[in-house]
């Protein structure tokens, strides 16, 4: 499993000129080392004081390595935060068939019904007798962060 090097906070300018939420305007960025030597899969989950954050309801944050390089530096995790807000970041390890339900799953709640789309499909799954949803064990790696202004 790939760890977690460290977590930054840096002030988004654009949003604190125009915040969405008052006070939050602090992006955290996201740094990893990752093997190149075998084929990995990751799911990421972020959180803000305990409370999950996503950019958009139907976000599932995650990939494979070959979106990566062999390093995963200044990746910006979801959503803004505020000074005192506490960040944790998960990361998960998954297996090559937990990521294609993972994508199948995304793209089943990011489809938008248009004339090109796919007709809507359970994902594929690793449970039987007609359940819907996958069985997972991941290894976890996390790491929390404390928001202060990078300016005092």
């Amino acid at each position: 499993m790939t760890t977690i090097d460290s977590l930054t906070v840096i002030i988004n300018l654009e949003e604190l000129e125009d915040p969405d939420e008052e006070g939050r305007f602090f992006n955290v960025l996201f740094y990893a080392s990752e093997p190149q030597d075998r084929k990995d899969q990751y799911l990421f989950k972020f959180y803000r004081d305990g409370e999950i954050v996503r950019d958009f309801p139907t976000d599932i944050y995650f990939t494979d390595d070959a979106l990566l390089g062999e390093r995963i530096d200044d990746l910006e995790i979801a959503g803004f935060y505020a000074e005192g807000d506490l960040v944790t970041v998960e990361m998960y390890s998954l297996t090559q068939e937990a990521y294609v339900f993972y994508s199948d799953l995304f793209n089943l709640l990011n489809n938008d019904g248009g004339l090109f789309s796919p007709p809507p499909a359970n994902p594929r799954t690793n449970l039987s007798n007609g359940a819907i949803g996958y069985f997972q064990v991941s290894s976890l790696d996390s790491e929390d962060k404390l928001i202060a202004d990078p300016g005092n």
